[in-house]
C-alpha cells in the first residue's frame, strides 16, 4: 500500500505538471584554487561549488575551511566565463567558512588581474534571489573600471554576518555595488581599506541597506564623494556604525534636488572624519532632510543632526575626532576577528545609544548594554563596539592565512 500510495502521489505530480519538490544540498569545498570543471568532487573548488549549487535547486549550503581561497586564476583578466572573471550566484545559497580571521576568499596580491571576486544576478521574472555570506573574508578583488570588486548584486537579498571586506577597489562601490532591485542586510562586519576611483566603499543604487554593528573603516576615494558610503537611490540604515579615518568624506547623498529617494536614517553611530566631511552632498531634496539621525554623534557638523530641535538633546556633533573613537583599528584576534575602533576613555559615545533602538549585542557579540563608564548605570554605547569597564582591549599582531592555492 505504500508503494502504490507514493507511485500514484509521483504520477500525479507529473500528470498535474506540479512543480517538483526542491531539497537544498550541502557542498563542502576541498580544494583552494581557483580552477573550475564544474563538479563538485574530490577536486572541489569554491567555483565548482557555486556552479554546481545555481544548478541545484533549494537554497544549497557551501561549506569553506580555515584557508585562504583563490577567487581567480593567474591567467584570466575579467570577462564572464564560468572557468574566468567574477564568480556569479544565481540561485539561494549560504556560504559559510569558518571565521573571517582565518577563512578568506581572495585575488592573491601577486596577480595582476582585474576581476570582481562575486557577482549575485537574480533572475527579473521570479523572486530575488537569496545569498548569505558568515565568517568570512572578502579581499583584493575588482579594478579600475568595475563597480563591486568585492560583491555586486541585482534583484538580489543578500545578507552578511561576521564578514570582513579587506582591500578591494572599484569604480565605484568598491566593496559592494547595491545594484537594481537590491536589499543588503550587513551585521558584526567590516569594510577597511577599499580604493573607490568614483566614490564609496559601499554604493548603493538599489532600494535598503541595513547596517548594524559595522566597522567603515581607511576606505577612500579619488573623487570628491565618498570615500564609504554614496548613496544614489533608496534607503541607508545605519545603526551601531563607527566610520573612522575615510576620506575625503564619510556619507554622500546623490539624491536629485528634487528627489528624496536617498535618505540616510543613522542612530546610535559615531562618525568621525578630516574636516568637516562625514556627510556631504544633497542635504535636502523634496523637502526631506537627507540625513535623519538620533543618537548619534560625528566630528564637525556636516550632517546637519542641529536642524532638527527635538533632536537637539540625544545628537552630538562638532565633537573633536579623538574624543569619539580611537583613529586605529584594533586588529583581528581569534576571539574578535572582525576589526573595530575602541571607544575612548571619557567619549560621549560611552553609554550614549537610545536604549529602546539599541542592538542587545555589539560587533564582538558581547552583550549590549554595560555599565561602560562605571557610573552604576548600564547604558548602551554609541558605535559598533560596547565598552567594557574592566577590559583594557590592546592591539595584536594581523595574521593573514598563507596562500597556498592549488589547481
Amino acid at each position: 500500500m505504500i508503494r502504490l500510495a507514493t507511485s500514484f502521489a509521483a504520477a500525479t505530480i507529473v500528470l498535474l505538471g506540479l512543480p517538483a519538490v526542491a531539497h537544498a544540498a550541502t557542498f563542502t569545498v576541498n580544494a583552494t584554487g581557483a580552477g573550475y570543471d564544474g563538479v563538485c568532487d574530490a577536486n572541489c573548488t569554491l567555483r565548482d561549488a557555486i556552479d554546481v549549487a545555481n544548478k541545484s535547486p533549494g537554497a544549497d549550503t557551501i561549506v569553506l575551511g580555515p584557508a585562504a581561497y583563490g577567487a581567480v586564476q593567474d591567467w584570466c583578466n575579467g570577462g564572464k566565463r564560468l572557468d574566468c572573471g567574477s564568480m556569479v550566484i544565481t540561485d539561494d545559497v549560504t556560504i559559510q567558512g569558518a571565521g573571517a580571521y582565518i577563512t578568506s576568499v581572495l585575488i592573491p596580491e601577486n596577480l595582476i588581474v582585474a576581476s570582481r571576486i562575486f557577482e549575485v544576478n537574480g533572475d527579473f521574472t521570479k523572486p530575488r534571489v537569496k545569498v548569505t555570506l558568515t565568517n568570512l573574508a572578502v579581499r583584493h578583488g575588482g579594478g579600475a573600471q568595475i563597480a563591486g570588486g568585492g560583491m555586486s548584486m541585482q534583484h538580489a537579498e543578500v545578507t552578511l554576518r561576521n564578514v570582513s571586506f579587506d582591500g578591494n577597489v572599484g569604480s565605484t562601490g568598491a566593496a559592494l555595488a547595491v545594484g537594481n532591485d537590491s536589499l543588503l542586510t550587513m551585521e558584526h562586519s567590516s569594510i577597511i581599506n577599499s580604493h573607490s576611483y568614483n566614490g564609496g566603499a559601499i554604493d548603493n543604487a538599489g532600494q535598503t541597506v541595513r547596517l548594524t554593528n559595522v566597522t567603515l573603516s581607511k576606505n577612500t576615494s579619488d573623487s570628491a564623494i565618498g570615500g564609504a558610503i554614496v548613496n544614489t537611490n533608496g534607503a541607508v540604515f545605519l545603526n551601531h556604525v563607527t566610520a573612522v579615518r575615510n576620506l575625503p568624506g564619510t556619507l554622500h547623498s546623490a539624491s536629485g534636488a528634487s528627489s528624496s529617494q536617498a535618505v540616510f536614517q543613522i542612530k546610535n553611530s559615531v562618525l568621525v572624519a578630516t574636516g568637516n566631511t562625514n556627510c556631504t552632498g544633497m542635504q535636502f531634496a523634496g523637502g526631506v532632510h537627507l540625513f535623519q539621525a538620533t543618537y548619534s554623534a560625528e566630528s564637525g557638523g556636516s550632517c546637519g543632526y542641529g536642524v532638527d530641535p527635538a533632536a537637539a538633546s540625544h545628537n552630538k556633533w562638532q565633537i573633536p575626532a579623538a574624543t569619539l573613537a580611537n583613529a586605529s583599528l584594533v586588529s583581528s584576534t581569534w576571539e574578535t576577528p572582525i576589526p573595530f575602533h575602541a571607544l575612548p576613555a571619557g567619549s560621549p559615545a560611552v553609554d550614549g545609544a537610545e536604549p529602546a533602538t539599541a542592538a542587545t549585542d555589539d560587533i564582538r557579540h558581547k552583550a549590549r548594554p554595560v555599565d561602560g563608564n562605571a557610573d552604576g548605570s548600564a547604558l548602551p554605547d554609541m558605535g559598533a563596539l560596547e565598552a567594557q569597564p574592566t577590559q583594557t582591549i590592546a592591539p595584536q599582531p594581523r595574521i593573514i592565512p598563507q596562500v597556498r592555492l592549488t589547481k
